[in-house]
């Protein structure tokens, strides 16, 4: 069947630069280029292309700090929750991994940068804000779990930066959520990207 491409697809969303989860690289130096020269080069396990749609990982090394502040995103997979936007740039790479063994897993390759990132249309959301997470022990706080987060009125009210805290699963705001993982914890207080849908809640 036939697609059209005359009407439809402007696009829009928040732009935001996102790791590409791309599962283990295989890392080779028997490959051949344009020119008929050996170089050494990698072939990713489920490698992602611009215009491909991406979900966000949920994984639990997906920290702010292990991210340097980005969120990951991975090939859409069956019966997937949490599809939020395609990649609209050309995936690019930080850091060359030196063998297939420094990055055969998804925490390895946050901490060596052996990733590749790129421009990703985000819809889920109408704004993203980094925000100060207070933990208060009631549950870990996962990237795209809803109703996990209350603004701590205490902490934000008269001050430039939004502080929130994690409640019991399903008694916080429906509209926020974190691009990041969070562990359960007391007293903790670590940064994530914030993504906001719509109206928060708030508690002392």
């Amino acid at each position: 069947m036939a697609t059209s491409d005359i009407s439809g697809d402007f696009g829009g969303g928040i732009k935001l630069t996102c790791i590409l989860d791309e599962g283990n690289p295989t890392v080779s130096d028997n490959m051949i280029d344009q020119s008929g020269a050996k170089v050494t080069g990698l072939t990713w396990a489920s490698a992602l292309r611009k215009g491909e749609w991406v979900a966000l990982s949920t994984a639990t090394s997906n920290t702010y700090t292990a991210c340097d502040g980005m969120p990951v995103t991975e090939t859409v997979s069956n019966a997937d929750d949490f599809v939020i936007g395609r990649i609209v740039s050309e995936p690019q790479p930080v850091v060359m991994p030196a063998s297939s063994s420094v990055a055969n897993s998804l925490t390895k390759r946050l901490a060596g940068k052996y990733y590749r990132v790129a421009t990703v249309e985000v819809y889920v959301c109408t704004a993203t804000v980094e925000a100060t997470l207070k933990t208060a022990n009631a549950v870990a706080v996962t990237p795209g779990g809803v109703s996990l987060l209350d603004v701590d009125v205490s902490e934000s009210a008269g001050v430039e930066v939004l502080t929130v805290n994690d409640v019991a699963a399903a008694a916080g705001s429906a509209n926020w959520f974190s691009f990041h993982y969070q562990a359960k914890a007391a007293g903790a207080e670590v940064t994530i990207l914030l993504g906001i849908k719509g109206f928060g809640t708030a508690a002392t």
